[in-house]
């Protein structure tokens, strides 16, 4: 029962009584009968004011907390004459100044916010009381290869994407570097914080793919130049002593011993693929940039397979290409180099039969084969800079392969799927 209507059950129940004491006083005193009528008429009319002058700042009061229930601050209760009520109405008011002023701070903060994660380059992902994806931003989409009204809802695990199962894995308040097909690194951070009393996660991701192959560049530039340089010039120097001894050939073979002639053209040979050895790294460092031209990616691809036709042996080539060219913007001398390299890895990893397929469509070309499957610890390592797996490799295909596709900026990877089957694939469109 509300206020009011208590107040008006009181009124009308102290009024019956009186009237009821009035009509009893009639049968023993008349005149005091006429007096207690006139009070009974004037505390009524009291009464009545009373309630007249509680119901006004009641109703504006009751006004102003529906407007706090609808959350609407810009209303304000007027004065009505009595000191108290207006003393409680001016507190009022200034709570209804205080708390709009509070709501437009915490909007514009949050849109603030909003638009800062929104825009940010960095991940964000954050997840409900019940572990699931709340909100992600477009940078983290992207990150995890996902759409964010698909995603939302989904238990991490649930994800199609391999960054969000590892994501999972991160201990709270930690922080882990995750690498993705042997090229993209991200640095991923796991933190908390506290909403309506209960702990929601959320997750920073920043891709560290560039800064760090930047790094490893300087980083290996400057030995291969040392290295280059120096052993050049020794090589130079003792090559020409060598070639020089050898002039003498006839009398060193006459004279001294015939093992010896054989010694030092096994050392001068030994000094020029020395010499190839270091050229070849020298070669990455400097690699061009790219040429970009219209090429015909698709008479790329085909050309391939009349390459390696020869070694191929008892391995099958399959080709699925468009029937039309598919003209690209690139350096198709460059982009070649990066098949050969891998075609030429693939078929070296088929031991007995097999295939291997190339197929291009508008948006990638892939090169696959159900050769020997790269592990996962080589997965983590495969495009790091002269890494091989070869016992007599020196890992400067891939290296040249991570360099030319970064600098076209097309998007690839390496990996072996859950069918067994080694898929390259690089993307353009």
């Amino acid at each position: 029962m509300s206020l009011r209507a208590k107040f008006i059950w009181f009124i009308v129940l102290i009024h019956l009584v009186q009237v009821a004491l009035v009509v009893t006083l009639y049968q023993y005193d008349k005149v005091f009968f006429v007096v207690s009528e006139v009070l009974l008429v004037s505390s009524f009319c009291i009464s009545l004011a009373l309630y007249r002058s509680f119901l006004k700042p009641h109703r504006l009061l009751m006004a102003g907390v529906e407007a706090l229930k609808d959350q609407d601050f810009s209303i304000r209760v007027k004065s009505v004459g009595q000191k108290d009520l207006d003393n409680l109405i001016e507190v009022f008011n200034l709570m209804l100044v205080q708390l709009r002023s509070e709501k437009l701070h915490l909007t514009e903060k949050n849109f603030f916010l909003d638009k800062l994660i929104e825009n940010s380059k960095s991940g964000i992902l954050i997840l409900d009381f019940n572990h699931q994806v709340s909100s992600l931003n477009p940078s983290a989409e992207q990150m995890l290869g996902v759409v964010a009204n698909k995603a939302q809802g989904a238990l991490l695990e649930e994800l199609d994407s391999v960054l969000a199962k590892r994501l999972n894995r991160i201990p709270l308040n930690e922080s882990t570097v995750v690498h993705l097909d042997g090229v993209k690194r991200y640095k991923c951070t796991k933190r908390s914080f506290y909403e309506k009393g209960a702990e929601r996660v959320f997750f920073h991701m920043d891709e560290l793919t560039n800064e760090l192959i930047k790094a490893e560049k300087v980083s290996y530039e400057k030995v291969i130049r040392v290295m280059a340089h120096e052993v050049n010039n020794t090589i130079g120097a003792v090559n020409s002593v060598l070639n020089s001894t050898l002039r003498f050939e006839e009398q060193i073979r006459e004279n001294i011993s015939d093992k010896l002639a054989e010694a030092i053209k096994s050392s001068r040979d030994r000094n020029d693929a020395l010499n190839t050895f270091m050229r070849n790294y020298a070669d990455v460092v400097k690699l061009p940039m790219p040429n970009l031209e219209k090429s015909d990616l698709r008479d790329i691809a085909h050309r391939l397979g009349v390459l390696y036709e020869h070694d191929l042996k008892s391995i099958d080539w399959e080709e699925s290409l468009p029937d039309q060219p598919m003209w690209l913007d690139i350096d198709a001398s460059q982009i070649e180099l990066v098949l050969s390299n891998v075609v030429k890895n693939a078929i070296e990893a088929i031991k007995e039969e097999g295939y291997v397929k190339v197929s291009l469509d508008q948006h990638s070309l892939k090169i696959e084969n159900n050769g020997e499957p790269i592990s996962a610890d080589q997965q983590q390592k495969i495009f790091e800079a002269f890494y091989t797996s070869k016992a007599n490799g020196q890992g400067i295909g891939l290296t040249l392969t991570k360099e030319i596709l970064m600098n076209h900026g097309f998007d690839f990877s390496l990996s072996t799927n859950d069918q067994g089957i080694t898929v390259f694939e690089m993307k353009f469109g």
